[in-house]
């Protein structure tokens, strides 16, 4: 059963349907004096509205990779010959007209012309004058232009082929699939999945598992062949990796005969399989993200009405007690919750000074694990020596030597962003006390709802404290990793990993273009050359920490995390307290007039009215993101 089209409809409806409801939920938020959303949740609806998707594209050289990507540009524009092999990565997007850049580690660009693509990106462009006076490495090289058979929203990261002399596959996994929502790894119709592409495959499995696979040159043989190959490719997959990949499949697709098809020339789209391709494309990338962009998108906006419905309850059963002493006692209980919250959470709050001491110790713990990793003797260390020692012959020595660099690298970020990412749900779960003393949820009847696996399942009339929802969303890496990144707002990791990597980068490269050739004991050199490379990266990344220095750029990662926990606390602290200031004063100025308060109580209760009838609406999404969640599962079948 092809499930794939069903799956794109049902999706691009439902994100209508939860844009509708943000959009009434926010009106009626503002038009009830509510509190505003989290602040990491537009972020969060952006993505999913705008349902674009980064795509890294990774094969071996000569399976076509280059030459599927010009077809699907419609012209020649990715340099092909293998002689002038890339070294660079090429960033295509949708443009509206041509635009050529070259982005470097900092963010800044540098315009380039259509016919400065193969000079720049090749290989000898890295050992060239030219490249040496660069200011910045370069992160990429950016082609806009009018893709002619990009699936909508689709970008893609085309990288060097895997086993070209400049191929870092290290350097590719690690720092540039973390900016990317999944991978097309490309093979062709001629050969079988290779050891090399293998154990890429293998490094790409400790960040990602939304791996989609193309076979391309199937016109180049005859269906029993071609599809042999295929049957074999996935056979392979099966048998390494199991349910480590999210699909297993292989998809198979003619760059030659998409060359050949017009934008409206339905023929060659379907001779070249182009059209059952895009359509598995994108049904692919809504189960292995997309999916999950809903569901945190959800899981917010569910927490965030249930809240919005407490403070309306309140509201009313605040102005609607009977006696004027019924009135000054709930007031008082106002004024007394306040005082202890400003005790507890308040600028000199004694939970909040345990709470951000906690996360100086995380965060300084965090920067002590990466500079013991990196330490002489560090494990860092010591699995590159390792490798060293098994070398046997002067050739995988060569081999080595060329890579070490890119490697260690590699291996670098790595450390730093698995580091970064547990400090970071480590600091989530130091928040759970404040988030359940400024929302201490008790779910109206018949609220049990978001039970679909693996959002957070709110019970009837129970409290869900923040741990609570911390536990069950662990079931789903990308939704709790999501989640967590609403919390901290102000800290990019994204954004603090690149801006460690420039520098690494430039220097693998500085190493690369000065040349290595072996001359002394092999092993030896190899070892003086790991221990020279350690000290470079040891110099580039950790300083001493003192009073002018959080400790290099590695120690500024968690600096800056520090700092970001600590303005996140400042601002949940401070808009929970002006919420409060203005539910006494609200209280008050029904205190002494009857009609007011009278008047008050129908104003309340039309917005408390207009509140629940949205909760229809988010009972309806939430059943088709359950359905979706089974259409999902299902894969469609490759012909």
């Amino acid at each position: 059963m092809n499930t794939c089209g069903t799956q794109s409809e049902q999706a691009e409806a439902l994100r209508g349907k939860i844009g509708k409801l943000l959009a009434e939920l926010s009106h009626l938020a503002e038009r009830s004096d509510l509190p505003p959303r989290p602040g990491g949740f537009d972020s969060l609806v952006r993505r999913l509205m705008e349902d674009a998707y980064t795509v890294l594209v990774l094969g071996e050289v000569n399976r076509g990779k280059s030459t599927f990507i010009n077809a699907l540009i419609g012209r020649d524009i990715l340099p092909t010959d293998v002689r002038v092999c890339t070294s660079r990565v090429f960033r295509v997007v949708h443009g509206a007209s041509d635009a050529y850049r070259l982005r470097f580690e900092d963010g800044s660009t540098r315009t380039i012309t259509l016919n400065d693509l193969p000079r720049y990106g090749s290989q000898a462009f890295e050992l060239d004058e030219v490249n040496r006076g660069l200011d910045q490495a370069i992160r990429w090289i950016e082609i806009e232009t009018d893709v002619r058979f990009l699936p909508d929203g689709v970008v893609l990261l085309d990288t060097p082929g895997l086993g070209s002399m400049f191929a870092s596959h290290a350097q590719i996994v690690q720092r540039l699939l973390p900016l990317s929502d999944a991978a097309i790894f490309v093979l062709d119709s001629d050969n079988p999945i290779t050891r090399l592409e293998l154990d890429v495959l293998e490094q790409i499995l400790t960040v990602t598992p939304s791996v989609f696979f193309i076979q391309t040159k199937f016109d180049q043989h005859n269906d029993v062949t071609w599809k042999e190959q295929r049957r074999r490719n996935e056979a392979i997959l099966k048998q390494q990796f199991g349910d480590r990949l999210e699909d297993a499949r292989v998809w198979p697709i003619s760059s030659t005969l998409l060359r050949k098809a017009a934008p409206d020339d339905d023929l060659y789209r379907q001779l070249s399989r182009y059209s059952a391709l895009a359509e598995a494309l994108r049904g692919f990338l809504f189960r292995v993200d997309g999916w999950a962009r809903a569901a945190a998108v959800l899981a917010i906006a569910d927490r965030y009405h249930a809240v919005g419905r407490r403070i309306l309850d309140e509201r009313l059963t605040q102005v609607a007690e009977d006696t004027r002493q019924q009135r000054d006692a709930r007031q008082q209980e106002l004024v007394r919750h306040r005082q202890e919250f400003e005790q507890d959470w308040g600028e000199h709050g004694t939970l909040r000074r345990k709470l951000l001491a906690q996360v100086r110790e995380i965060c300084d713990e965090s920067r002590a694990a990466f500079a013991d990793a990196l330490r002489e003797g560090g494990r860092i260390e010591l699995a590159h020596r390792k490798r060293i020692a098994a070398v046997q012959s002067l050739g995988a020595a060569q081999e080595l030597s060329e890579t070490l660099a890119d490697e260690l690298v590699g291996d670098v970020i790595r450390e730093l962003r698995e580091l970064g990412l547990d400090a970071r749900r480590r600091c989530a779960e130091l928040l759970g006390p404040l988030y359940d003393a400024v929302e201490p949820i008790t779910v109206p009847s018949g609220a049990d709802r978001l039970t679909i696996h693996p959002l957070s399942g709110y019970r009837a009339a129970a409290r869900i404290t923040w741990l609570d929802r911390i536990e069950r969303l662990q079931l789903d890496e990308k939704v709790i990793t999501r989640l967590i990144d609403t919390l901290i707002v102000g800290f990019s990791p994204t954004t603090a990993i690149l801006a460690m990597v420039g520098g690494l980068i430039s220097l693998a490269s500085a190493w690369r273009a000065a040349g290595h050739e072996l001359k002394m004991s092999a092993q030896q050199q190899l070892d003086g050359d790991l221990a020279d490379l350690l000290g470079r990266v040891r110099q580039q990344l950790l300083a001493p920490v003192t009073a002018e220095s959080t400790g290099g750029v590695a120690g500024e990662h968690f600096a800056a995390l520090l700092r970001a926990m600590t303005e996140a606390v400042e601002t949940i602290a401070q808009q929970k307290l002006r919420e409060e200031d203005a539910e006494i004063e609200r209280l008050s100025a029904v205190q002494e007039d009857e009609t007011l308060r009278l008047s008050e109580i129908d104003r309340i209760s039309g917005h408390l009215a207009a509140w629940i009838s949205i909760d229809h609406q988010i009972e309806t999404c939430v059943e088709e993101l359950r359905t979706l969640d089974g259409l999902r599962r299902v894969p469609s079948r490759v012909n």
